[in-house]
């Protein structure tokens, strides 16, 4: 197939021929633009993905085969953009996990086939904004890759701060690949606990935390209602709920350790669990060293919490744009003049670890 280097050739991959069916039906007539649909009587998904430039993809259909294809295709491709679709947790939360891992970009829910039209067409509102976003990013890319001198690299600023007592994470879309990336690179202990709020649907975490707990020596652990925060355990907030922290009561007293609580409160930036949520909560009731971490994803969660963690003397560090899936979380802390330091997400764990230990 041949194309513009401009255009972006978007295809749709799923085995369940009442699901291709409804897509024809609604998602071709109001998404605005062609869409390619895999024939998997003709066409091997191997063979097919290589025209493709955004791959829609039926997890809930796909077969093993399938899954192997599509993460291996991520590992050594970086010219494909995979948003995943699914209709719940129950169906596929631990084969979502494993390619949003590889590096999908990002997870979709889809209405089943028997859904009425009005859940499919708030379906495509997600996809064309999520369409929409990745077509402007490879055309900003091919303007920089055109336009834009080598960059010097910058030196790495001495690290000047307190010890590091407590790490918040808050990440969106390209997450669960750059968490992978960074917590790859941690080892056994480092002495602090991790609380992380990943922008996932209820049922997907637990699988997430679960494949990040296996791919490195860190722990990793879905976070539970009441739960004390302890050392040297990451802790991911579930899908659907607010990740909150307050102080610990031992016997007739507080102390500067931190208990857990899952709050059934409604979306905040559109985002449940949310960033600012978890991070104000910090800012709130923990008075040890704080170092804040936002990586890549969409929009401005988790800038109002930096604020608040910055007034109580906390250390920022953002990912750096070109390293970013989508630069808006990072891109909003950057600009309003919060990131101590803009870190590549192949740099990141090292300097979180540097940070905290304060080599």
């Amino acid at each position: 197939m041949e194309k513009k280097s401009s255009d972006i050739v978007i295809g749709f991959a799923s085995r369940n021929p009442l699901v291709i069916n409804r897509f024809n039906e609604i998602v071709q007539t109001e998404i605005g633009r062609k869409i390619q649909i895999w024939d998997s009587s003709k066409f091997s998904l191997i063979k097919w993905i290589e025209n493709i430039d955004v791959l829609l993809w039926d997890i809930d259909s796909a077969s093993s085969n399938d899954i192997d294809i599509v993460i291996k295709y991520l590992k050594d491709k970086s010219d494909i953009d995979v948003i995943v679709l699914s209709q719940s947790a129950t169906r596929s939360a631990k084969q979502t996990s494993q390619v949003l891992m590889a590096g999908s970009r990002v997870l979709l829910l889809i209405p089943s086939a028997e859904e009425d039209r009005g859940l499919w067409s708030r379906f495509v509102l997600d996809l064309k904004r999520e369409i929409s976003l990745i077509q402007t990013q490879r055309n900003l890319q091919m303007i920089e890759q055109l336009t834009l001198k080598p960059k010097k690299k910058e030196s790495i600023p001495e690290i000047t701060t307190q010890p590091i007592d407590l790490i918040v994470i808050g990440v969106s879309t390209g997450g669960p690949k750059a968490l992978t990336t960074i917590m790859s690179s941690f080892p056994h202990k480092l002495g602090v606990p991790i609380l992380c709020v990943q922008h996932m649907p209820p049922g997907f975490t637990q699988s997430l935390a679960e494949g990040l707990n296996r791919s490195s020596q860190f722990t990793v652990v879905e976070a539970q209602d009441n739960q004390v925060v302890s050392p040297d355990i990451f802790y991911l907030a579930p899908g659907g709920k607010h990740l909150t922290v307050i102080k610990h009561q031992d016997g007739n007293r507080y102390n500067n350790t931190l208990r857990m609580r899952l709050v059934d409160d409604p979306p905040v930036n559109n985002c449940k669990p949310a960033v600012d949520r978890l991070f104000e909560s910090v800012s709130r009731y923990y008075d040890g060293r704080v170092l804040a971490v936002i990586l890549t994803g969409m929009g401005t969660d988790g800038l109002a919490g930096v604020k608040a963690l910055k007034a109580k003397n906390a250390y920022c560090i953002t990912q750096d744009q070109i390293s970013c899936t989508v630069y808006g979380m990072p891109r909003a802390v950057d600009q309003a003049g919060l990131s101590d330091e803009q870190v590549s997400l192949g740099e990141m764990g090292q300097r979180i670890q540097a940070l905290v230990r304060k080599i």
